[in-house]
Formats: C-alpha cells, sequence, structure tokens
C-alpha cells in the first residue's frame, strides 16, 4: 500500500520541499560502486541514465543508483543540524500529507502497534500515536532522532532497521520514501517482514522517476505532434 508521494499537501507546499535531498550526482559525496543487482544478485546491469547514475538490472528491472553514497555519507548527510529545518518550518502543512497517509492504513485493531522506520523527525509517527496503542520508529540521522525525541516524545531508536533488534513484533511497519536510499532494500524489506506480527501489514512508498519522466515525455510530444 503506498500514498502518492508527489502530491502535495496543500497547495503551499512547494514539491522540492516534501521530502529531504540526498547526496546528488554535483555533489562531492563518498560513493560506493554497484557491481550486481541487489533483488535477484545478477552481475548484468546497464546504465539507463549515467548522468543520474542510475542503473537497471536485466534480469529482473530492478533500478538503482551506482556510484551511489556510501552509508556513512548518507548518515553524515542526514546528520547535518540543518537538514530537517524545512520541515519543521512547514509542519502545519505536512500534517495533511501524513494524515493522508495515516488514513491508508486503515482504521487499527484495538491494541494495534506500528514501526515507522526512516521516521526522521517523527511527525507521522506523533500522528499515527494518536491511534495506535504502541509507536515506535527507527532512523540513522543523530539531528532528527534528537528532534523526534524532544519535539515529540518518541521511541526513536537510532541506526539501521537491519541492526536494531525489538523485543515485541509490530502489527504495521511503515517506509515512506526510505527504501529508495538503503544500501540493500531485499535486506531491508526481510528485516522488516521479521518485525511483523502474522498477518501483519507492511507499507511501502517510493518514488518513480523513471516512469513520471516517460509520462512528462509522452504528454509533451503528443502536444507538439
Amino acid at each position: 500500500m503506498t500514498g502518492d508521494p508527489h502530491k502535495p499537501a496543500t497547495g503551499t507546499l512547494p514539491p522540492l520541499a516534501r521530502f529531504p535531498a540526498r547526496p546528488g550526482p554535483d555533489t562531492e559525496a563518498e560513493l560506493e560502486t554497484v557491481t550486481a543487482c541487489d533483488l535477484c544478485l545478477a552481475t548484468e546491469i546497464d546504465p539507463v541514465d549515467p548522468e543520474c547514475r542510475l542503473w537497471a538490472c536485466r534480469r529482473c528491472g530492478y533500478v538503482f543508483d551506482n556510484p551511489r553514497p556510501t552509508l556513512a555519507e548518507l548518515v553524515r548527510f542526514y546528520s547535518k543540524p540543518t537538514q530537517y529545518d524545512g520541515w519543521i518550518a512547514e509542519e502545519r502543512a505536512r500534517d495533511a500529507l501524513w494524515r493522508r497517509r495515516l488514513r491508508k492504513i486503515g482504521e487499527p485493531a484495538s491494541g494495534a502497534t506500528l514501526l515507522d522506520v526512516g521516521t526522521g523527525t517523527g511527525q507521522f509517527l506523533h500522528l499515527a500515536a494518536k491511534v495506535f496503542a504502541r509507536v515506535a520508529g527507527t532512523e540513522v540521522s543523530e539531528s532528527a532522532v534528537a528532534l523526534a525525541r524532544n519535539r515529540y516524545g518518541l521511541d526513536v531508536r537510532r541506526g539501521c532497521i537491519e541492526d536494531l533488534d525489538f523485543e515485541t513484533p509490530f502489527d504495521v511497519v511503515t517506509l515512506f520514501h526510505v527504501l529508495e536510499h538503503v544500501p540493500s532494500p531485499r535486506r531491508t524489506v526481510e528485516k522488516c517482514r521479521s518485525l511483523l506480527r502474522p498477518g501483519g501489514l507492511l507499507v511501502v512508498a517510493v518514488p518513480n522517476e523513471l516512469r513520471s519522466a516517460k509520462l512528462r515525455a509522452k504528454q509533451v510530444l503528443g502536444r507538439v505532434g
């Protein structure tokens, strides 16, 4: 189940401010080269858009950054003290986005629990805490963890989900715009699955920029033709 990551919460929320940027092709970042597909382990991978560092697996179609920022680089980038200033400034407007996603999950059963992986400043988790019996979050950013704890009093653990353990499983695990940033989506999903109760719900939202670009191109060409 996914929300629409590109639909603004309100008319005042600028598109580029909805999610923190990540180290891009033009930034000075510590990079690593990927030699095989993370999903099917095939080595038949080809560039799709070299300028944007996008590659794809010939066997399963998985698209990924290559070369990509190392995990250490991502942690450093997202832990900058000012990284989430835009989120805080737009807190009220962003509430609508998170409330819409919370509604898509549906009404939780009595006593239901939720884990938000890559929770950022914890704004979604703060809203989820009002309808779930227990919520928890994970986040690699030191500055975001501090904001989530100090601003909302949340149980947010710092680190990668693959390296963290929880005492009890969850009814719902959410990953909103997280999967495209992790070194191994396969390992991340496997760990999230292991943290779910039987019959639990895994909610994932990811961008689909390739499809969006193709659609825009067709629309432009259609108008020109």
